[in-house]
């Protein structure tokens, strides 16, 4: 489609007045399939494309260049890398779309310039979680039209099957998984649901109202751990030592951080206080540092963090 997109903008550039039968026979495509392609550029691309009667073809109203020529090599260079970070969610329904959306933008002139990063930028492997693209279609199918879904889940700590009904508000990606993010009538409240663990989709005929403010991220408390909310805002203060320092600085994990050095029997801590609702994930964060981090507050984390390290002893 790009290919036959610069020929016929490089044909009306030209003044030739090329009609729709020309352009057809020049690309090997049908008539209608010009005609798409001419609505495209006009619909998506602002060209400014009129008809002359008198010439029976095509020219433009206003000078005119397709977009993708006017990128600089930087620009062209970054389009290179976004495609390059796009592969993190290739096991996605959502990496075809938008991969093909960047092919559009792949002409010769990012060929070209964007030769100076290539192979210069990597991904280093990850584990991916393999999402069902029926249930990705469904779920953004039923957001858009508003319907309540159906589904069998699985949770991540029980393994028992339960049957849900969800209003469903948003699809969050997080670290190559995704999940949907809605009001679940079972439970009277907000839920997230992995969606490699959602079966038996149904949507519904019933149609629910969207509240006004439905974005996740509102929902985490200022922390930025995940996809994860326990619902409760808590202060945290997690203590850090030896080369866990220098990694706990290195990021902005809430809005509300707050960094404090000091020395405990000659060692150096660090000292960080936020809050933040995804305090589960915070003690998962503490507990990822083994022997060099503790959270001090709130005092259940430091319990529970207790535990963890005794049950491991044991083991």
């Amino acid at each position: 489609m790009l290919e036959r997109i610069t020929f016929i903008h490089k044909k009306i550039a030209s003044g030739c007045y090329p009609c729709v039968k020309d352009l057809a026979y020049s690309t090997e495509v049908s008539i209608a399939t010009i005609n798409r392609d001419i609505a495209f550029m006009k619909d998506r691309m602002d060209a400014p494309i009129k008809y002359d009667a008198s010439q029976r073809g095509f020219y433009y109203s206003e000078e005119f260049d397709m977009p993708v020529y006017s990128l600089s090599e930087h620009d062209a260079q970054m389009i290179a890398a976004a495609r390059l970070l796009l592969s993190f969610f290739k096991n996605t329904p959502i990496y075809e779309e938008a991969d093909g959306i960047i092919d559009l933008l792949s002409s010769s002139v990012i060929k070209g310039s964007a030769t100076n990063l290539k192979g210069r930028i990597t991904l280093a492997p990850s584990a991916k979680s393999i999402i069902p693209e029926q249930i990705w279609k469904d779920i953004c199918s039923a957001m858009e039209n508003n319907k309540i879904v159906e589904f069998d889940y699985v949770g991540r700590w029980k393994d028992e099957q339960t049957h849900r009904k969800v209003h469903p508000y948003q699809i969050v990606l997080d670290d190559g998984d995704c999940f949907l993010f809605g009001w679940s009538e079972e439970r009277n409240a907000e839920r997230l649901f992995s969606l490699r663990r959602i079966s038996n989709l149904l949507i519904t005929d019933e149609t629910y109202k969207l509240p006004d403010n439905i974005d996740f991220t509102s929902r985490c408390g200022g922390g930025k751990f995940g996809a994860f909310t326990g619902g409760k805002k808590e202060r945290c203060t997690i203590r850090f030592y030896s080369s866990a320092r220098n990694m706990v600085k290195g990021c902005c994990w809430a809005d509300d951080q707050v960094l404090t050095d000091g020395i405990e029997d000659g060692e150096p801590y660090t000292d960080i206080t936020f809050t933040s609702s995804q305090t589960g994930k915070v003690l998962e964060w503490a507990l990822s540092q083994g022997y060099n981090a503790y959270p001090m507050e709130p005092e259940w984390m430091f319990k529970r963090w207790k535990e963890n390290a005794q049950w491991m002893a044991e083991v």
